[in-house]
């Protein structure tokens, strides 16, 4: 499907490369991007007197440079070495030619839009035909964070998943494990088909990834209204010592500017599903070849983890049943990604929180982030988001929001350092989940707004079902009150089992809120059940509908999801 992409707050998606201060100079507010083959041609026809003058330039630094092994020396080496320090020190008119040449050239000067002026690297923003875009790449991987975060919430067995990070924790003290594969081993478990032979099935080849379905182009920039960059930096907004504080330190980057648009396709390969379908051996739950053994293992399981889509009702004869399977796993993605999204800003709004008794420190600061922050919470009731890229945070990029109630979760967490002061050595309840991330990467060149925040808007022709707008967004940090009427509540009395969508009453707001389930059940004595998918407190007495998340060994009901606040 067609889906049109708008970039809500400015976006930098990294190339790896950085651009030293010999890669760019800065004139009247514009940054401009050379190359050493664009100097020698200006000196060919504009300066030839200076070239000489220029190898010297370049000798002597690269002299120093060489000698120098303090970091900060070389800082201000690299800048004195620059073309840009060489113009300036023969002719600062010449500056203005140099630039006004590149623009000749086709180099055109992208605008600066922070006070001050670049003096070390500047984050290279990936490109494809010298043109920055945002690759598929990146919204794959956010799209495949809100899936993990979706099945963790929604479907994952607590036990299973316990023994998963208990197992990820232990392998982390045995070896060196890079934290950035913190949820590899949940992953595979969530998305991770089985191959191997009876009795050694691996689930870790990414060939047997249930992702590989989801097929995403690279955005096409929209030609009608190109989008438009610039450079800015890029800062930490902290709270230190009673005061909010804005760090400097880190480095100015190229950005896609707020409006921007793109286009890619969204689709499922459903022609690769219906091959596989028809191969498949029901009474196992796999594939088997005869020369590689046995393949796709637990594909019916890993379809519901990924898409909650039922893989054995999937008919791949019927034109009208690959369309409805099609239907049912985009409108899954859609809704997946809008939860996620409401998940981050709920934590976003719960570090608001935490500043707001220090507003006065830095009031306009404050303002800015608590507007930008309520913007995007609107806009995410109505639209699909997506948060992308570079500052996305660890909670943006990792299913951290949905482990934050396991301990083990936060002693992995620990032994990474992750959330701990630095030189700090790790020990148990050290970590607070609640207050982390502690920081924000933001931009404050206009009004103070995090990087990244991406809307998705669907073709006019596409139908498929998202959420609806009445339903609350999982993590606002503000209760939303349901309506008072004297309706009385309905009593369950199907069967129960994980999946099961049943009636529910907020007995204990918190976080997470606790329920008494409103059912008929043998194994159900109306204890108070934990829910999980809306990590604001609701109001004592809201009545909402829940799926049954997991049932333990003796069919205990231990732990149920959101659904959607209900209208009594």
């Amino acid at each position: 499907m067609k889906v049109k992409l708008r970039v809500l707050t400015p976006v930098h998606i990294g190339s790896g490369r950085d651009y030293q201060p010999f890669d760019y100079f800065v004139y009247q507010d514009k940054v401009y991007f050379q190359t050493e083959t664009l100097v020698q041609r200006f000196l060919k026809e504009e300066a030839p007197n200076l070239i000489e003058a220029y190898v010297k330039h370049v000798e002597k630094y690269a002299q120093k440079l060489t000698s120098s092994s303090d970091n900060k020396a070389q800082s201000k080496l690299r800048r004195e070495s620059s073309f840009a320090a060489f113009l300036q020190e023969q002719d600062p008119n010449l500056k203005r030619k140099f630039a006004k040449c590149l623009e000749g050239w086709g180099r055109q000067g992208v605008p600066l839009r922070d006070h001050g002026y670049p003096e070390q690297e500047i984050k290279a923003h990936q490109k494809i035909n010298g043109q920055l875009y945002i690759p598929a790449t990146s919204l794959k991987g956010a799209i495949r964070t809100a899936l993990l975060f979706d099945f963790l919430t929604r479907r994952a067995d607590r036990e299973t998943l316990e023994k998963s990070i208990q197992g990820a924790l232990q392998e982390a003290k045995k070896r060196e494990v890079k934290k950035e594969k913190i949820d590899a081993g949940i992953e595979y478990m969530a998305f991770y088909a089985g191959v191997g032979k009876e009795q050694k099935i691996s689930y870790k080849d990414e060939k047997f990834d249930v992702l590989k379905f989801l097929r995403l182009s690279d955005p096409i920039a929209d030609q009608q209204q190109p989008p438009e960059f610039m450079v800015d930096k890029v800062k930490i907004c902290i709270l230190k010592k009673g005061k909010i504080e804005i760090q400097e330190q880190t480095s100015w980057a190229e950005v896609i500017t707020r409006g921007s648009c793109f286009y890619f396709e969204l689709d499922i390969d459903m022609e690769a599903m219906a091959v596989l379908r028809k191969r498949w051996d029901a009474k196992n739950d796999q594939i088997v070849s005869e020369k590689e053994g046995i393949l796709w293992k637990d594909i019916a399981k890993k379809m519901r983890y990924a898409f909650d889509f039922d893989w054995k009702e999937f008919n791949p004869d019927a034109e009208e049943g690959m369309q409805e399977a099609r239907k049912k796993i985009l409108t899954h993605i859609w809704n997946a990604i809008r939860q996620f999204s409401a998940a981050q800003l709920g934590r976003d709004s719960q570090w608001l929180k935490t500043l707001e008794p220090h507003a006065q420190s830095n009031r306009k600061l404050f303002e800015g982030l608590k507007k930008s922050n309520e913007e995007l919470i609107q806009q995410s009731k109505k639209a699909c988001i997506l948060h992308v890229g570079y500052a996305t945070g660890f909670h943006g990029t990792t299913a951290f929001l949905a482990f934050q109630e396991i301990k083990d979760y936060i002693r992995l967490l620990e032994h990474y350092k992750i959330g701990l002061p630095p030189k700090s050595e790790p020990k148990s309840g050290y970590m607070n989940p609640e207050d982390f991330p502690k920081s924000r990467r933001i931009l404050t060149s206009a009004q103070a707004t995090p990087m990244g925040w991406i809307e998705l808007i669907l073709d006019e022709e596409e139908e498929i079902e998202p959420i609806s707008e009445e339903k609350p967004q999982a993590t606002e940090v503000k209760s939303q009150q349901p309506e008072e009427t004297q309706q009385s509540p309905t009593i369950y009395t199907g069967k129960i089992k994980q999946g099961a969508v049943v009636p529910a009453v907020v007995e204990e707001p918190g976080k997470p809120n606790k329920v008494r389930l409103l059912i008929e059940y043998e194994h159900y004595q109306g204890e108070l059940v934990p829910m999980s998918g809306y990590s604001a407190e609701l109001e004592k007495g809201t009545y909402c509908e829940v799926s049954i998340n997991q049932l333990d060994k003796k069919k205990q009901i231990v732990q149920v999801g959101y659904k959607k606040i209900k209208k009594m």
